[in-house]
Parts: structure tokens; C-alpha cells; sequence
């Protein structure tokens, strides 16, 4: 019908416009011309604004979206430069993992910094594909458990938008069983 055509048409749109926002960001991170505007944001409700993005797509694959979130957490981020990371992250767990399944986000704090994991127990990935996450010979992207695509620069973009906000970010992956992403973030007074 036409209408679901049109929001095929939409969605294609937002998402190459989405794509465009991401590298511009990554070829400034690159440069070192990204200038963070750097805030001191509650998470829950960031977090929850985020999450209501990907609410659709979680939706059509019948996938729960699940939350711990911290309320003593605090970032300090450029919340719309971040929220590439975020964003980015839900949807590789979302596009990687099968109906029915679930992915987790949770928030959490020490003295120091502020923790961020994003999980799921999707197709997972082979030890072999996780150390090569961050080789640009050998990087390339692989297609979801519905035949989604991506551009296999997502990972990448992550992994430059946190260390610009001076965090850490990890991966962890076993074939069949999952993915877990964990960002951390130094708490600034």
C-alpha cells in the first residue's frame, strides 16, 4: 500500500541522514576539529528518549527493550554527539538478535565513572570477528538476523565518540550467545 511505502521511503531517508550525521562526526573526531559541548545530563530520562527512538524496530522484531538504570548515575556528555553511540549500539543488538529476544541497557556508577551496558542475546560473533572489530582491512558488515544491512562503521564511530569523552568502551561476544557493549565515562565535578 501506498502508505507503507511512503514509510519505507522515510525511514530509508532518516536512516542515510542518520548515517551522514555519524560520519561527519567520525571525520571531525578524526581531525580533531569535534568540539563536545560537554553537560551534565541525567541518564534515565536521556536514556529513555533514546530508547523511545528505537521503540518501533524493537517492536516489528518482537523484541524486548529492558532497563536498569541507575538514578544516581550522572554524564557528562555532549548529548547529541553521544547519543550516536547509543543509538548506534540498540540497533546493532537490535538487528543482531532474533524474534522473541531481548536486549538490556544498563546504567550504573562508582566514584569514578559511570557505566553503560548494552546487551543482547542475539547471534553473537566468532572470537576471531571480535579481534578484528577495529582492523579497517578486515572490518565489514554483516547482515542482520532479517537481512538488515549496515555500513560496518558503526563499532568505529562508537569507539572515537567515547574516547573524545575520555571513556573507555569494550566489547564482548561468543558465537550464539550474545552481545555485550560496555562504555565508561569519567565523572567530571
Amino acid at each position: 500500500d501506498k502508505e507503507g511505502l511512503l514509510k519505507m521511503c522515510s525511514d530509508s531517508v532518516q536512516h542515510s541522514l542518520e548515517m551522514i550525521k555519524q560520519l561527519l562526526n567520525f571525520s571531525r573526531v578524526e581531525t580533531g576539529t569535534l568540539r563536545l559541548k560537554l553537560q551534565k545530563i541525567d541518564p534515565v530520562d536521556y536514556i529513555e528518549s533514546i530508547v523511545k527512538s528505537s521503540t518501533a524496530s524493537a517492536k516489528s522484531k518482537n523484541i524486548e527493550i529492558k532497563k536498569e538504570l541507575d538514578s544516581e548515575a550522572l554524564l557528562f556528555i555532549d548529548p547529541e554527539v553521544f547519543s550516536n553511540v547509543l543509538k548506534n549500539l540498540i540497533s546493532n543488538s537490535l538487528k543482531f538478535t532474533s524474534s522473541g529476544g531481548t536486549v538490556w541497557i544498563r546504567i550504573s556508577r562508582n566514584e569514578t565513572q559511570t557505566r553503560i551496558e548494552v546487551q543482547d542475546n542475539g547471534i553473537g560473533m566468532s572470537p576471531e570477528s571480535l579481534n578484528n572489530l577495529f582492523d579497517p582491512e578486515k572490518v565489514k558488515s554483516r547482515l542482520g538476523t532479517e537481512g538488515e544491512t549496515g555500513h560496518g562503521m558503526g563499532l568505529f564511530i562508537c569507539k572515537y565518540i567515547v574516547e573524545a569523552h575520555k571513556g573507555e568502551i569494550e566489547f564482548q561476544a561468543e558465537q550464539g550467545k550474545g552481545f555485550l557493549s560496555i562504555i565508561k565515562i569519567p565523572i567530571h565535578d
